[in-house]
């Protein structure tokens, strides 16, 4: 009897320790740039961050150490907003002031074109349908006044659709191909929000990773990274089936320890 019960025991703790929930941290790092945080992209292998201060830069790293690979200044100066990433190399840069997209090459920051957003953006996320920005074929923007979330065409922006989300002041924000859901920082009550991409209602949520406001976003992989106004990176799970509620997926993780 002994014996079943301590390989029972030893298969449970096998099966707890590969189970994936909802927002787990499997990873952080500190950014190597002074500003907050305002935009994140991934690629493949690499993480391109966009910082808002008087150096107006955009730093890649790598995605899973945060060591430092290369760097360039943004297209325009103060007022930074937004940052994705689409196969081919492909960083787009949204800058408030200028109400504009831009469209850098993500080894060198040369500009291969721009289109104006019409307000905002405060968050870029590529409509792609792979993981790397891969099958990108749209834009999405984020814009606080009117509280809408628009799909742009990649050459000339114009809009193709626009909806609400249930939630307005948030600021950069991830799309999440496999549940078709928007990942995105808001204060009240503070947790990161997963929204439906059809309707902008809230689906999902998990605890912050820490404390103080999220900035930046992106998705791949079924993980999102998460970047925090404390200049850390954090790499949380984000797997599909999303739909069971975090407060539930908690206590089945503290059953387990």
């Amino acid at each position: 009897m002994k014996k079943i019960v301590i390989v029972a025991l030893a298969s449970l703790l096998t099966v707890s320790a590969a189970f994936a929930y909802l927002g787990e941290i499997v990873a952080s790092y500190r950014i190597p740039a002074p500003g907050t945080p305002c935009g994140v992209g991934v690629a493949v292998g690499d993480l391109y961050v966009l910082t808002d201060n008087s150096l107006n830069m955009v730093y890649r790293l790598n995605r899973d150490t945060g060591s430092l690979i290369g760097s360039f200044r943004t297209p325009y100066g103060f007022g930074n907003r937004g940052l994705c990433y689409s196969t081919g190399g492909h960083v787009w840069i949204g800058c408030i002031p200028k109400e504009h997209v831009y469209n850098c090459y993500g080894g060198t920051g040369s500009v291969f074109g721009s289109w104006s957003a019409g307000q905002g953006p405060w968050g870029l996320a590529p409509f792609a349908s792979g993981d790397g920005g891969a099958g990108t074929k749209a834009i999405f923007s984020r814009d606080n006044s009117p509280n809408l979330v628009k799909r742009h065409h990649m050459t000339t922006g114009s809009v193709f659709a626009s909806f609400p989300l249930q939630h307005s002041s948030i600021f950069d924000f991830a799309y999440d191909f496999r549940n078709k859901l928007f990942w995105a920082d808001y204060n009240s009550p503070p947790a990161i929000y997963g929204y439906s991409a059809t309707n902008g209602s809230v689906v999902a949520s998990f605890p912050r990773p820490y404390a103080g406001s999220g900035y930046g976003l992106a998705y791949s992989h079924s993980y999102l990274w998460i970047a925090m106004d404390n200049h850390y990176i954090y790499k949380v799970k984000c797997p599909s089936g999303v739909g069971i509620s975090p407060a539930s997926m908690g206590k089945v993780k503290a059953i387990f320890k």
